[in-house]
């Protein structure tokens, strides 16, 4: 990923945080970036073999562990979304993606990204923000059929916020418009 991507990437991540917080959740930045920042672009090396309780992972376990926590960890989603609602705290994972063509796979989504992570996708032009749920295929008719009930929209399609985030029904986005237009051109 080049020096610039990296840097739009973040731009449509400040943009959605403050958009998320105007709207009364709190923001937990939770992101590798964020929180294990000495990983960025590095390999991860355990300097030890793992131990799971007092059981030992044998050596060919032992070389794919890393790996796999490896890849856990660069998937973490960028936020932790928080807002209390009749004495409960609501929590929501929040990934941001910034897209010029407006497109993006969700096919393999649920490889990356846990089951429940809302993904909000920033566009240089209408819609400008969208957001879509992440649903394994395994899972899917079942959440389908939950999210049907409660008025919601199917799994991995790619929406306006309000309709996963009531929050933004009557929000200004005009002045996050213009910092994606001014940030985040459609250009090449």
């Amino acid at each position: 990923m080049s020096f610039e991507n990296i840097l739009k990437g973040r731009i449509a991540e400040t943009i959605v945080e403050e958009m998320f917080r105007r709207v009364g959740f709190t923001v937990f930045p939770f992101g590798m970036e964020k929180i294990l920042n000495i990983l960025t672009n590095k390999p991860f090396k355990l300097p030890f073999k793992p131990r799971v309780y007092d059981y030992e992972i044998d050596d060919e376990d032992y070389l794919i562990a890393p790996f796999v926590t490896e890849e856990k960890i660069r998937n973490l989603p960028d936020f932790i979304i928080a807002k209390p609602s009749q004495g409960v705290t609501d929590l929501y994972f929040i990934e941001v993606k910034f897209r010029r063509s407006g497109s993006f796979e969700t096919t393999s989504l649920w490889n990356y990204y846990n089951q429940g992570t809302y993904i909000v996708l920033v566009i240089p032009k209408e819609p400008y923000f969208v957001c879509g749920l992440v649903c394994p295929p395994k899972n899917r008719r079942k959440i389908k059929k939950l999210l049907e009930e409660k008025d919601m929209p199917p799994p991995d399609t790619f929406i306006d916020l309000d309709n996963y985030f009531p929050e933004f029904e009557n929000f200004d986005f005009k002045p996050y418009i213009e910092l994606v237009e001014k940030y985040l051109p459609d250009t090449e």
